[in-house]
């Protein structure tokens, strides 16, 4: 996914030995900034508040068309006003639907309606905006076990009338959601877990010394049951990753390791809660991974 790629191979293809190219990237370096230049009319858009002056209005030059209204979704712009019951599984690490954009909606669905009790907000760290299994890595999770399980509460909601998980505890601040740090201060529905190396997130060990890797993991009020703690060392290249299973002890584990050379590594923890703290249940496993850095001296 990059600006111009869609046809570099036929590009590339015209080129040859001895030719004079001229490289031009003021088209890749305009895109850098251009949203600064397509401020939304709509003063909900908190996130271009830093755009704006005191009443409102673009402190910098701005073009015609704001392309942000005919690329969401259909081409128009969401009103809020639901006919249901509605839980949004947002991505603290979107690359591509901002975090904020949660909250906007959120915001969009009260001023339609009065209220936003008919809607919940999760923000789940450390996921992307796809769930393609490719993305499993020591650096991010997989969202679908959250989103599993809200459709499961969804029907609940609607069909028991059971009340879902409060939405996370968040503020918007300059344009960046900002969580707490604890889960139970979080809320939600994902775990929050801590690794630490020799008691430090981050540690200075020599080759072949023994290293002592430990997790704990909070669970948010009500939101289920930690159901295991892998780890992965970050020494190694695998398709297999968080490949050593913790022995879970009141929701914390600890293994240890050596490293074999010197480097810089990246040791991590994945944490699994689900619901009633069933690890059989292949669907509802809600994820989320913590790391530490490893600096392995001779």
């Amino acid at each position: 996914m990059c600006f111009g790629v869609d046809d570099i191979a036929a590009v590339l293809a015209l080129i040859h030995p001895g030719d004079r190219v001229a490289l031009d990237n003021s088209d890749f370096i305009a895109i850098q900034s251009y949203y600064r230049h397509q401020v939304p009319a709509d003063p909900a858009f908190h996130a271009w508040d830093q755009f704006r002056d005191s009443e409102g209005q673009p402190t910098l030059p701005q073009r015609r068309n704001v392309f942000g209204y005919s690329m969401t979704g259909t081409g128009t712009v969401q009103d809020g006003q639901i006919q249901g019951k509605v839980i949004v599984i947002q991505s603290l690490m979107d690359e591509s639907t901002c975090p904020w954009c949660a909250d906007w909606y959120r915001g969009k669905i009260a001023e339609a309606l009065g209220s936003d009790s008919h809607v919940r907000v999760w923000y789940m760290d450390r996921c992307l905006h796809g769930d393609d299994g490719i993305q499993r890595n020591t650096q991010v999770v997989n969202y679908l076990g959250a989103l599993h399980q809200a459709l499961l509460d969804v029907s609940d909601w609607v069909e028991r009338g059971v009340e879902p998980l409060p939405t996370t505890n968040y503020r918007l601040e300059d344009g960046q959601i900002v969580v707490p740090d604890s889960a139970r201060a979080r809320r939600g529905i994902q775990p929050v877990p801590v690794l630490l190396v020799n008691g430090a997130v981050c540690t200075h060990v020599k080759v072949g010394e023994i290293v002592t890797l430990t997790a704990s993991a909070q669970a948010p009020e009500q939101a289920g049951k930690i159901t295991a703690l892998d780890f992965d060392f970050g020494d190694r290249s695998q398709e297999d990753f968080f490949d050593v299973v913790g022995v879970l002890n009141h929701d914390s584990a600890s293994v240890t390791h050596t490293y074999a050379k010197p480097g810089t590594y990246f040791a991590a923890v994945r944490v699994k809660m689900q619901r009633k703290g069933d690890s059989d249940a292949l669907f509802t496993q809600v994820l989320n991974l913590a790391r530490a850095r490893v600096i392995v001296e001779e």
